[in-house]
């Protein structure tokens, strides 16, 4: 079940950006790492804001859901336990990546420590 929900090819960037953003922004504002965001706070604050901003974003790139996922019109935003679940392998991803980037040199000048630092590449 969790690879299903973590590697299923109905996730879209505009998603996994709007969860990646919106934990950063917890993140940040509660002075944590996002590796110290419970399970309660990424449910109860990060989801419905990565909603909002999935929609908003949605709204501004022109396209529809059903554009963007041509195979179905289910949005994994609205399934909780996917979203920790696709966060959790974000995360680690991002994590493995910036442990690399010293070593082929890429400096993308947003800190370190945080998730947002490879939100572009990860995601």
């Amino acid at each position: 079940e969790f690879v299903y929900l973590v590697d299923n090819e109905k996730w879209t960037l505009l998603q996994d950006e709007a969860l990646v953003y919106e934990a950063g922004a917890l993140a940040k504002r509660c002075n944590l790492s996002p590796w110290n965001l419970s399970p309660s706070q990424f449910i109860e604050e990060v989801v419905p804001n990565a909603k909002a901003r999935f929609q908003s974003n949605l709204s501004h790139s022109r396209k529809s859901f059903t554009e963007l996922d041509c195979n179905t019109k289910t949005n994994l935003l609205e399934n909780e336990k996917a979203c920790l679940a696709r966060y959790s392998v974000l995360l680690a991803l991002n994590d493995d990546v910036e442990s690399i980037l010293p070593l082929i040199g890429i400096g993308l000048g947003t800190g370190t420590g945080t998730i947002g630092t490879v939100r572009g590449i990860v995601c």
